[in-house]
């Protein structure tokens, strides 16, 4: 026997090796594991990841949460929480989980799943079973299908629960109010969001006035942003199997030939249709109260029919007029591209008049996931802008304290009436920047006037800086200036320059890309 042979330490029995699917299964494991933690998650980027995943859209975010209402000894109690969308979403962010679902036992009346979420990196796992019920109120049991159908409901349940257990809520809970957020929308958004909500019952054959008994309102105007989330949240719970219809409504639904249940073909059958109507109500006429007045035309027909007539002649009626073409709708513009927007952005900074302004600009632009749209010399790019534009107010800021002073000074000496140092602050306001890119060079091979504007005024420096300017100007393209930028700062080419000037310097890099070709 070799030294890895295991023995049972109460019976003295030998331990036969593992083999077979037991040892596979033991073997992918311990593979899975060990891949996790080689490569451990970034956990303060799950959190953004997320809350990117789950408010991509309307559609993402609406899937992402369930609403139940239950009584409870204190009345009625509403129960939001993620959905099984939202766990999926989660298991994908997090990464290194595995997630598992299967039956472990059926009844006559009941199905039980069994859920199981490992955290292979942390070596955690949470299970949970979930039961559902296969029969009806009878007592007579569901349909294969059902059956399946009901099966595979438990199990989303089952792994969600699991999901939410093995990741802790602080990494995913600000994730899920961005999509309660996204769902409930702003003041411009909810007139359209309340009317589809109401309207997209209708497939499940729920009348307008079921949902207005159940949020407890009159009409659809009545409805706030956080009965929209409620009611998302319920249609999201009936179409993920965790409630009803009869559950949430009651028993009594809108019947007609068409499948679904929807009212608007009962209407059809009526030749009352309408592309807003859900269960009889206008919801567009209720939500921006048209008051609709007869056609004059038709007004004048009924009186020429109702007044008696002499029999010889009869009065014809007036035609009606044709309706008139709808107007051409005009076509949407096109989306910008990236580096369109790049130039937008470049434009907004080179407005700002202080370094206030321009931090508020570019928090603006960083918002909303568009630096993740960016490739790495986009990126370089975005950040060569903000600190040209951040090196230029702070210089303009100087020059303008400078000369303040300077005036002050003149004006205290000369004794010059009542000028103050703090009227002298009072200054023009500062040019804005040039609106067109400067051309590097002229003609004559001398520098371009935005350029020499930069000219240090210390003599001395003067060869050194000309000599670093060719330096750049040489660059071929936007990318090879910013990197003969970089090279000079690393070699310590411009620490004999004044402090000033090496500020400077940046700025004519800034100026001189803005010539160059991307």
């Amino acid at each position: 026997m070799n030294a890895l042979t295991e023995f049972n330490t109460v019976t003295g029995e030998v331990i036969p090796p593992a083999t077979g699917l037991y040892a596979a299964v033991a073997a992918q494991m311990d593979k899975s594991i060990s891949t996790a933690r080689a490569f451990p998650r970034n956990l303060s980027s799950v959190g953004r990841t997320l809350a990117n995943y789950v408010t991509a859209d309307l559609a993402s975010a609406e899937a992402c949460l369930y609403s139940l209402e239950r009584d409870s000894p204190e009345g009625k109690k509403i129960i939001q929480g993620p959905s099984a969308r939202f766990a999926e979403m989660l298991a994908y962010a997090y990464g290194h989980l595995k997630v598992d679902a299967r039956v472990v036992e059926e009844t006559k009346d009941f199905i039980i799943v069994r859920g199981e979420a490992h955290d292979l990196e942390r070596n955690v796992s949470f299970s949970q079973d979930v039961a559902r019920r296969i029969s009806g109120k009878g007592g007579r049991r569901f349909s294969s299908d059902m059956i399946a159908v009901t099966t595979m409901a438990a199990a989303s349940i089952a792994q969600r629960n699991c999901i939410l257990k093995v990741v802790p809520s602080f990494i995913w809970a600000p994730a899920f109010e961005a999509a309660r957020s996204r769902v409930g929308g702003d003041i411009k958004t909810l007139a359209e969001r309340r009317i589809k909500a109401v309207g997209q019952f209708s497939v499940l054959g729920v009348s307008a006035e079921q949902i207005f008994k159940k949020l407890g309102v009159g009409s659809v105007t009545e409805i706030t942003a956080e009965h929209l989330i409620h009611l998302v949240g319920i249609f999201q719970a009936i179409r993920d199997g965790e409630s009803s219809v009869e559950a949430e409504f009651g028993d009594a639904r809108i019947t007609s030939r068409s499948t679904g249940g929807s009212p608007l073909a009962a209407q059809e059958d009526n030749g009352t249709a309408a592309d807003l109507t859900v269960g009889g109500i206008d919801l567009a006429r209720d939500e921006h109260a048209v008051n609709e007045t007869q056609d004059p035309v038709a007004q004048h027909d009924s009186a020429v029919q109702e007044a008696p007539a002499p029999e010889p002649q009869r009065a014809k009626p007036a035609p009606k007029p044709r309706p008139a073409a709808p107007a051409p709708v005009p076509p949407a513009p096109a989306a910008k591209t990236i580096d369109q927007r790049l130039d937008d952005y470049e434009r907004e900074c080179c407005a700002a008049r202080t370094p206030g302004d321009l931090k508020m600009i570019a928090m603006k632009w960083g918002a909303g996931g568009f630096l993740e749209e960016l490739s790495e010399k986009q990126k370089a790019r975005f950040d060569d802008v903000y600190d040209a534009a951040n090196v230029a107010l702070n210089l303009q800021s100087k020059s303008r304290e400078t000369q303040v002073a300077k005036q002050a000074y003149e004006a205290n000496k000369n004794g010059a009436g009542g000028d103050s140092p703090r009227s002298a602050i009072r200054q023009p306001e500062p040019q804005k920047p040039a609106q067109q890119p400067p051309q590097a060079v002229n003609d004559a091979g001398a520098f371009a006037p935005e350029i020499e504007a930069l000219r240090p005024t210390d003599p001395d420096a003067v060869p050194l800086w000309e000599e670093c300017v060719r330096y750049l100007l040489v660059g071929e393209s936007n990318a090879d200036v910013a990197k003969r930028m970089t090279e000079l700062d690393r070699t310590g080419r411009l620490k004999p320059l004044p402090e000033t000037d090496q500020l400077q310097m940046r700025n004519i890099a800034f100026k001189v890309r803005k010539t160059k070709p991307l």
